[in-house]
């Protein structure tokens, strides 16, 4: 697999998602900066456009797929997946297509930033313009009292309260959600965004819902994130 910044061409052996490959002796690979609709598994339906999405990375891949990486800053993930930006053959960007096309919501997680600007700035244009997620009722934000599982998810409320801990900042939320923000994310937020300010404001987060005994929790790594109304 690719240090970071290297460049490095592969075969594909099995395309699992729009976000997902497996290298031709090699290992699973989540590509960094978007993430895709997830497709069915067991006795898990699939989510809206997660076909679209699927097929569309196939299309970009050509036959036999065949995929350039280039190493994150991080290179894998909790999961033990190797990360990686995804280029066709030819250098498109995948990351950016798919989130142009709205097919992908753009993800920033630190310290894996590179091109970050961009897909932030093809998700406004897709957003603004209602391309795929955008314009399905599936995506819309969800109101906090209509959350009823965990995952990638987009909800809308207000901040009741803004708390800090030995290690946290806290965005208390109505219905017993509330998003953290880890003391070192915080340097990410300076100059963009008065995390003190939004307390009474109301929110729209994207990211992974997390079910706790009450509620859900969220974690925000960048203010990409966070659109205040």
């Amino acid at each position: 697999m690719p240090e970071q910044g290297q460049l490095q061409p592969h075969s594909i052996e099995k395309i699992y998602d729009g976000d997902t490959v497996h290298t031709v002796g090699g290992e699973k690979v989540r590509l960094v900066g978007f993430n895709t609709p997830e497709v069915g598994r067991g006795q898990r339906p699939a989510e809206p456009l997660a076909k679209r999405a699927t097929q569309r990375l196939r299309a970009l891949l050509g036959v036999p797929p065949k995929i350039v990486l280039k190493g994150a800053t991080e290179q894998r993930d909790r999961y033990g997946r190797v990360l990686a930006y995804g280029f066709t053959p030819q250098g498109e960007d995948i990351a950016a297509t798919l989130i142009e096309e709205g097919l992908a919501f753009a993800i920033v997680v630190p310290p894996n930033l590179w091109n970050s600007d961009c897909y932030v700035g093809a998700q406004q244009q897709a957003r603004e313009a209602g391309h795929g997620v955008w314009g399905h009722s599936a995506y819309q934000p969800q109101p906090l009292g209509q959350i009823h599982h965990g995952g990638f998810q987009r909800i809308r409320g207000r901040v009741k309260r803004v708390d800090w801990s030995n290690e946290w900042l806290w965005l208390d939320m109505e219905q017993d959600v509330s998003a953290q923000i880890k003391h070192s994310d915080l340097p990410y937020f300076e100059g963009q965004l008065d995390l003190e300010a939004l307390q009474g404001k109301v929110i729209t987060l994207q990211g992974w819902l997390v079910p706790r005994k009450r509620g859900y929790r969220l974690r925000l790594r960048h203010p990409s994130a966070i659109k205040v109304e």
